[in-house]
């Protein structure tokens, strides 16, 4: 199903099978040719954005998975200004600020902050998150003989320390201070 409406297919079905009523058996639907995974899934973001079930994490992980999928289908890596362009074209328009935002919670914060991501926080929170890094870690360097990796090893570990639902950056950055002290 292209454009969503997978629910409303299974209830459909369900209502054929308990009722036998052949009003459920058929519905108009529209054909389109299949021109790959990242139209479906695309359309699919769409609808789900549209409603307003998403979380950050669910959008950008469906902007990674589209983003895998045009890549495949391409053969070549896209930037995030290619697939900004990309997306825009198949009709989901993002930033390539917002794209470089979803791929940092993806690929930098899951890993260490599941639980707070999954919880709900948002661009805002991962926007402060990644501030609080980069300043973190300009300070770490400059006053530290310590290299980027125990940086990276300190952060990934004080993240995982508080990673809840009840995501809050503050016992984050206090951590992070005590720890650059």
């Amino acid at each position: 199903v292209h454009a969503g409406g997978n629910t409303r297919l299974r209830i459909l079905k369900e209502l054929f099978e308990e009722t036998c009523d052949w009003r459920f058996a058929t519905v108009p639907c529209v054909i389109r040719p299949w021109t790959g995974e990242a139209d479906v899934l695309l359309a699919h973001l769409k609808e789900n954005d549209l409603r307003g079930d998403l979380t950050f994490l669910d959008k950008a992980l469906a902007v990674a998975n589209a983003k895998r999928f045009l890549e495949e289908t391409s053969g070549e890596a896209f930037t995030q200004a290619q697939l900004a362009e990309a997306l825009r074209q198949c009709g989901y328009g993002l930033s390539q600020g917002l794209i470089s935002q979803m791929a940092y919670a993806v690929e930098r914060l899951r890993p260490i902050l599941s639980q707070a991501l999954e919880g709900g926080i948002g661009r805002p929170q991962v926007a402060k998150i990644r501030a609080l890094e980069r300043a973190a870690r300009a300070i770490w360097m400059a006053r530290s003989i310590e290299t980027e990796i125990e940086f990276d090893q300190t952060f990934d570990a004080l993240c995982r320390r508080y990673d809840t639902s009840e995501w809050d950056i503050a016992s984050l950055r206090r951590s992070l201070e005590a720890e650059i002290a």
